[in-house]
């Protein structure tokens, strides 16, 4: 079924743009092959298409992920910024594990069959990719069909797939992008040069699915270039080669700069996007997890769990690297028969699974970085390149090693399918060898049926959220406590904006430490400010002045820190108001309040905690010489600002400053209280008050601190 084309020389395959009809009558069998395998190996997917989704872990982040996608496209705004979460500022998504490229694919099925479905169908074609780009390689390399239907079985079907199908990691299932790269690079460099711009399109389509690959697109196209230069050995050739590859890299940096300018500079000013090496340390692989058969396998994966479970940190869902003795057996059979075709791929081999293990090697549970004497292994050079501090997750190396694998294996069934005793067979006697060899391939690496997760009737998600959904005002819902991944599953019922959520390079609020929002958002007792009115109904005010329509307070799966700060938010801010929803899940209230008709406004981070003076009083030092309060109109531009300050040890100078406009200058007293009172003009949005101390800050004896003004009595009203 699966045999080599007569006509075609064995050592290479010259790719065009061949006739359609007769790519289909060559491999169109294969891929459908590998569709109806894809089907079955991800079951029971296809029976819950368009009612839940596969995966346990990152599958509701990651369905997030395609929805995100898809409404940034209807509404045409950029992809790399939700204003839908942690709102109202919104967050950054250029270091969160988006995966636009899915959000794009994705688009047109959701159109058409919902948001699961597409989920759904996207994990399906990334396996027939795989498998599918890894055949149209190995058969680039061997000319033979049947070797390169077993490649893309063993690189398609692997275990490090089957893990990120059950962990619900669609962008981690992208890996269909690597083999179709290699391929394309390889044609190019041979070959036909325009492959080299497929080859940069595909780089470009990986750099927006997941960074990882990208790194391992790079580091292929190095050892690539490498493997070249010994082959050719001229001079000449060599410097030819290594242009190649610069060039396919600008054309890439030149298609991807709309998106790597700003990544760069997002890096730059925030060590968000940087990992410790203790993250990498974390995840590595063990050097026995490559030999152990497949923890999802239905009859011994039971058994192999208990071991991988002694080999892994108990906070890590990852490190599977499962390689598969079957096609172990046929890549050392290709390794030892056919040397020069397997050097490439031998040396891929070689350094995707000694980056895989990570920083120091790991042996057994044990890794030596906590011992007296740490081994370090390549991974340590390998991170000290630019910006591979971001890099966390060595253990995804195997993909290389999976994909060398793979090419070896093929060149090895080549070889036996070449052999004088298989040759004399009859030919079913010569279809039987690989068949056989495809079925041992299947049964080492067949899962059993992977977990599914209910979208259109999850029994957590309360009727509330539908009623959200029937209403078409813009407004966002203030969840207690922020659930995460499931805030933004439950966002996909109700369309609307949250200040939960999270992202893969995990941020906290911006508003954490704000006036009446802060202890929401932590989920901890309401503490008062400096603020003259600090009462419930202020707080509900403010909450309105943001256009926040409901709070909710969650009642299950809560800590006793969580239950005991709900507790008091709700006996402090709604205990004289009835809640408008409740059900065993949760219990809402709309934030109504007597209008005090004062701008919302709350201390900036450059400001001390608030304290409280033996008369009761709460005040707030400034953090140095400088302070800043946000203050938002909520209808009022014309303001009266008033408050009392202290200036400490010294007279002083206070200067005020809206907006970073003209200043107004206020002599104090030493250690006198003195009550101010400015007018100003708001701007719509944000605002900012600058205070500053003109002389500098001291620090009297017994506090560590240094201080200048004292703040209390604080209010805004309009005039």
């Amino acid at each position: 079924m699966f045999t080599r084309s007569r006509q075609e020389p064995r050592s290479r395959v010259r790719l065009g743009l061949p006739d359609l009809g007769l790519a289909l009558r060559r491999h169109g069998l294969a891929f459908l092959c590998y569709l109806l395998l894809a089907l079955a190996f991800t079951w029971p997917t296809v029976a819950h298409l368009q009612d839940a989704i596969t995966g346990i872990v990152d599958n509701r982040e990651c369905l997030w992920n395609i929805w995100w996608v898809s409404k940034a496209l209807s509404l045409g705004a950029p992809i790399f910024f939700t204003p839908y979460m942690f709102y109202p500022t919104g967050i950054s998504l250029y270091f969160h594990t988006l995966d636009p490229l899915n959000g794009i694919l994705a688009a047109p099925f959701v159109m058409m069959f919902g948001l699961s479905a597409a989920y759904n169908i996207m994990n399906i074609v990334w396996f027939v990719l795989a498998a599918g780009g890894t055949y149209l390689l190995a058969y680039h390399i061997t000319a033979n069909r049947a070797a390169a239907f077993i490649a893309g079985l063993i690189y398609g079907f692997s275990p490090y797939m089957a893990f990120h199908l059950w962990a619900g990691q669609i962008t981690l299932l992208s890996t269909g992008l690597l083999p179709l790269y290699m391929l394309a690079l390889l044609v190019g460099l041979r070959e036909r040069w325009p492959f080299l711009l497929v080859a940069a399109v595909l780089l470009t389509a990986t750099g927006l699915s997941e960074w990882h690959y990208l790194i391992f697109l790079v580091t292929i196209t190095g050892l690539v270039a490498i493997s070249e230069s010994f082959r050719l050995r001229q001079a000449r050739a060599i410097v030819l080669v290594f242009a190649k590859c610069a060039g396919v890299g600008a054309l890439f940096l030149a298609l991807f700069s709309p998106v790597l300018i700003p990544m760069i500079a997002e890096y730059t000013n925030k060590a968000s996007a940087q990992r410790p090496i203790v993250h990498s340390v974390l995840h590595s692989v063990d050097l026995l997890a490559f030999w152990l058969p497949s923890i999802y396998h239905p009859l011994w994966g039971d058994w192999a769990q208990s071991i991988f479970s002694q080999l892994v940190s108990k906070d890590v869902v990852a490190d599977v690297a499962t390689l598969g003795y079957v096609a172990l057996a046929l890549a050392l059979i290709g390794t030892l028969r056919e040397w020069q075709r397997s050097a490439l791929f031998v040396l891929m081999f070689v350094v995707g699974f000694l980056l895989a293990l990570g920083p120091y090697l790991q042996i057994d549970g044990v890794n030596s970085y906590d011992t007296a004497r740490p081994i370090p292994m390549p991974f340590v050079l390998f991170r000290m390149l630019p910006f591979m501090e971001i890099f966390r997750f060595p253990s995804r190396f195997v993909l290389i090693v999976m994909l060398a694998l793979a090419i070896l294996a093929a060149i090895g069934v080549d070889w036996l399918t070449r052999t004088p005793r298989l040759i004399r067979l009859p030919r079913w006697g010569r279809t039987m060898m690989p068949a056989l060899l495809s079925a041992l391939v299947l049964f080492e690496f067949w899962p059993k049926p992977f977990p599914m997760d209910p979208t259109t009737n999850a029994a957590e998600v309360s009727p509330f959220y539908r009623q959200l959904a029937a209403d078409p005002s813009d407004y966002a819902i203030l969840e207690v406590p922020n659930l995460k991944a499931n805030a933004m599953f439950y966002q996909m019922i109700h369309q609307k904006r949250i200040f939960g959520g999270r992202i893969a390079r995990e941020k906290l609020h911006d508003w954490r430490h704000d006036r009446f929002f802060g202890a929401l958002i932590d989920s901890t007792p309401p503490v008062k400010d400096i603020g003259v009115d600090e009462s419930p109904n202020a707080a509900r005010a403010a909450l309105a002045c943001q256009n926040v329509h409901y709070i909710v307070f969650y009642k299950q799966n809560l800590d006793p820190r969580q239950s005991d700060g709900i507790a008091a938010l709700q006996d402090t801010l709604f205990a004289d108001v009835a809640p408008v929803y409740e059900d065993d899940i949760l219990r809402a209230y709309q934030p109504t309040a007597t209008p005090t008709g004062e701008p919302f406004w709350t201390p900036a981070r450059d400001w001390y905690e608030p304290e409280v003076s033996a008369a009761g009083t709460v005040f707030r030092w400034l953090k140095g010489d400088t302070g800043t309060l946000r203050v938002y109109p909520c209808g009022a531009a014309e303001i009266m600002l008033r408050f009392n300050v202290i200036p400490m040890s010294q007279a002083r100078t206070l200067q005020v400053r809206l907006n970073g406009g003209e200043q107004e200058n206020f002599s104090l007293a030493q250690d006198m209280l003195t009550s101010l009172e400015i007018r100003l003009t708001l701007q719509p949005g944000e605002n900012k008050i600058e205070f500053h101390s003109a002389e500098p800050p001291t620090s009297p004896e017994g506090e560590p601190r240094m201080l200048s003004l004292q703040f209390s009595n604080l209010s805004i009203l309009p005039r």
